[in-house]
């Protein structure tokens, strides 16, 4: 009998390490348990900031694009405005009278345009002189031609 209780408190021994070792597993699994916890939290952060990224990454795309269309349309109406001002040549009819020529070939003098321009923009003139030439002294035939348009200018 003896015996017996010596195996009993034997077991009653080994069953407290058993017990023992089995909280000591309970704290482990509890640490694991709760170190997937964090681990699952990062993820999510993760998740969340490639999402983010993802997001800017098509926003960026969609202003390319906007980007490319508007420098292709811009690039479009810069050819044609090159056209539109390629249909002008500019060149000399006389001495004094600059001339634009149209695409469809009709001549404008600058200097009558000019001047219907100027008419049209003050109704009092200062006469136009020759160029160089001094108060007070011969008009030329032009600076003649021109005279008439300013009257009123000499009572200032």
């Amino acid at each position: 009998m003896s015996q017996g209780v010596e195996l009993v408190a034997e077991s009653g021994k080994s069953l407290e390490r058993i017990m023992a070792q089995v909280a000591e597993m309970d704290k482990v699994v509890a640490a694991i348990a709760a170190g997937a916890g964090e681990q699952a939290t990062g993820l999510d952060q993760v998740n969340i900031a490639v999402n983010q990224r993802d997001q800017a990454t098509q926003q960026n795309a969609a202003m390319a694009e906007q980007s490319s269309a508007a420098s292709r349309g811009l690039s479009q109406e810069t050819g044609r405005l090159a056209s539109l001002i390629g249909q002008f040549k500019v060149g000399r009819a006389g001495a004094d009278d600059a001339v634009v020529t149209l695409g469809a070939g009709s001549r404008v003098p600058t200097r009558e345009a000019g001047q219907r321009q100027e008419r049209d923009a003050s109704p009092v003139r200062e006469p136009r002189r020759q160029a160089g030439a001094a108060p007070g002294r011969q008009m030329s035939a032009a600076a003649r031609k021109a005279a008439p348009e300013a009257k009123g200018w000499e009572e200032f």
